[in-house]
């Protein structure tokens, strides 16, 4: 009989005494440790020229985990040693590995690979779609032992590999927690995703989660366009609002539709949409119970900047030059409204001078000029006889000035409250007449951005609402510049707020805030909104606001590098376009696992935190629970 004609069972027979020897070593093993994790036994030892970590795993033909996706690179095994000490005491040792690289060799029917190569049954179909399926073949586990585990089941090291002969086992969800994850005494948690190898997700289903204080030590998400950053945020949103005592949330939402609709139910067709991206992403909603429903609507507050927002008539919310309600957040006559008045202008660039004058007309205008008529007077060239009523807006702010400097001409000018002319006291502010200009191009530009004083003000306080959502619709306000100034401006203002309540109202309630940016980049290209990113990253901790952000790339410039420095969690989805050193600045990742990266499944990402990871581990990241559109998976 010729190989061509030889069938499976009669190459499985011609290869049986060498093929069975391959199990030989573990038999005796199966019945303590159960058959249904064992995989194989180590091969060669101390005396195999391979690295002092690494070691070969001979899977037996027979093994039922032979056949299993997890036993792929990525899965985590466990080889048991024992051993006989010289004074009769028995001597064992549990090592913990992760599979590097799995090699399928010849069949023992044939000689050599060619030979195999040329039977027409290894072209056959079935055998291409289950190449493991018949005994003649043998499977060789690479393994790299990442520790030793002691009597408290902690791992310990400097490793290396296990006895020859040793039993190796599929480490079971508790043991692979162990290896990856170092103990979380939190009790309250939230769930990062599931652990999954380079091939699926590893079953049983191995759940990874954080001490709820790694949500004010910040986190990232870097991937490609499409590979669901966004819907990876809904989902620590979700995660977030279900720890204990849970933190205020806050959504930056600059692109559109995306976090909205975050109270709506996914519709079953949603739900069959995503497990067909991600067939791994129904075994963890199962395991951990998650139901197809949105976020109570009474937990979500919407914070639209224009009339119109995607389909919604409502108020608008913008910032406010005064208020009356909310005093936090009130441009006022000391210092922390002069700053704020100047960060509003930090992009026009104004003289110190000009600031000067602008600082004394600020003071100015609010102490005398925000319900009474103003008056310049008369009699004098350098001076506005203009006599008018003025609310306390940005806009009669600007009017105000712009009267008194066309009363006065080419020249400088005096402007003075009529009021208190009348009770014998003269309070005026002098301003010279190109610093006047100055001013007024800077503030003309501001007014024009439509950002202030047209609709209700945010509340400051209410976004610290714990356990509440804000989504703050940066979208609906196309002009960039406009974006940048609102945005930095907030972001001051809620560091600021909780400075403030942190340390001078201890006694009310605080949880603390979540603060979410996707597509980070729009934030990083403006330089004060910037350095108000990089401030949070640099005391978030302390004042318990917890800083998590999205992008396509890896951000290289020096501020940039301060926040990643910051960030504890760390998650990288598909990257392409990337270099290694980039990447590595932000995970440890080895060369395989640097070349997965491009191949990475929707949703599985490697996963990687400062202060309790043990190594990068990919991460199937559950999808959100509410309604999405297909078009803002990104």
């Amino acid at each position: 009989m010729n190989e061509d004609q030889m069938t499976p069972q009669s190459r499985s027979a011609e290869g049986n005494s060498a093929g069975s020897a391959l199990g030989v070593a573990g038999s005796e093993k199966k019945s303590s440790e159960g058959n249904k994790d064992y995989i194989g036994v180590v091969a060669g030892g101390y005396d195999e020229s391979v690295p002092t970590d690494t070691f070969k795993v001979v899977v037996n033909a027979q093994a039922p985990s032979r056949f299993k996706d997890e036993v792929c690179r990525g899965t985590i095994v466990r080889a048991n040693t024992e051993a006989w000490k010289r004074d009769g005491t028995k001597w064992s040792l549990t090592t913990y590995g992760i599979v590097d690289d799995a090699n399928i060799t010849p069949g023992f029917a044939f000689s050599n690979s060619k030979q195999m190569g040329q039977s027409s049954y290894y072209r056959d179909d079935t055998f291409r779609s289950v190449y493991s399926s018949t005994a003649e073949d043998s499977m060789e586990l690479i393994v790299r032992a990442v520790g030793h585990e002691d009597e408290q089941g902690e791992l310990y090291g400097p490793v290396r590999p296990p006895e020859r002969e040793s039993t190796v086992y599929l480490a079971q969800p508790d043991q692979v927690r162990r290896v990856l994850m170092r103990p979380v005494s939190n009790l309250k948690k939230f769930m990062v995703g599931a652990y999954a190898t380079l091939k699926g997700l590893y079953t049983p289903i191995t759940s990874l989660s954080l001490g709820k204080e790694q949500i004010f030590l910040h986190g990232a998400m870097f991937a490609a366009s499409g590979w669901g950053k966004t819907v990876a945020m809904k989902h620590f949103i979700q995660e977030f609002l279900g720890v204990s005592d849970p933190p205020a949330i806050l959504v930056f939402n600059i692109k559109g539709q995306d976090f909205y609709d975050l109270e709506r139910e996914m519709t079953e067709a949603q739900w069959e949409q995503i497990k067909k991206k991600n067939p791994a992403v129904e075994a963890v909603w199962q395991d951990r119970e998650y139901k197809r429903q949105g976020v109570p609507p009474e937990r979500i507050t919407y914070y639209p900047l224009s009339q119109v927002a995607r389909g919604r008539i409502g108020q608008p919310y913008t910032l406010r030059f005064s208020s009356l309600r909310f005093k936090e957040h009130s441009l006022t006559p000391d210092r922390d409204g002069i700053t704020a008045l100047l960060r509003l202008l930090t992009d026009a660039n104004l003289p110190p001078a000009s600031s000067d004058y602008l600082i004394d007309y600020f003071v100015f205008f609010k102490q005398h000029f925000t319900s009474q008529g103003i008056h310049a007077p008369p009699g004098s060239p350098q001076s506005s006889n203009w006599t008018g009523q003025a609310g306390d807006t940005l806009a009669n702010f600007l009017e105000t000035l712009a009267q008194a400097r066309r009363r006065a001409g080419s020249g400088n000018f005096v402007i003075q409250c009529s009021e208190c002319g009348r009770t014998g006291s003269d309070p005026n502010v002098f301003i010279n007449g190109w610093a006047a200009d100055a001013i007024l191009r800077a503030l003309g530009g501001l007014v024009r951005l439509n950002i202030f004083d047209v609709g209700d003000e945010i509340p400051i306080s209410r976004l610290f609402t714990p356990g509440h959502i804000s989504v703050i619709d940066v979208a609906t306000n196309d002009s960039p510049r406009a974006q940048e100034v609102f945005i930095r401006h907030l972001l001051q203002a809620i560091f600021n707020y909780a400075n403030r309540r942190e340390y001078e109202e201890g006694n009310v309630a605080y949880q603390g805030l979540a603060l979410f940016l996707d597509e980070a980049w729009r934030f990083f290209r403006s330089e004060t909104v910037l350095d108000a990113v990089e401030t949070i990253s640099r005391m978030g901790r302390s004042l318990r606001i917890g800083l998590w952000l999205a992008d396509q790339s890896i951000p290289t410039g020096a501020a940039e590098t301060t926040i990643l420095n910051n960030l504890r969690t760390r998650i990288l989805g598909i990257m392409s376009a990337e270099s290694a050193t980039q990447i590595k600045r932000i995970m440890p990742l080895d060369d395989k696992l640097m070349a997965s990266l491009q191949n990475l499944r929707r949703g599985t990402g490697m996963f990687f935190n400062l202060e309790y990871s043990r190594l990068p581990v990919p991460c199937v990241i559950p999808a959100c629970r509410c309604y999405h559109s297909e078009e803002s998976e990104g």
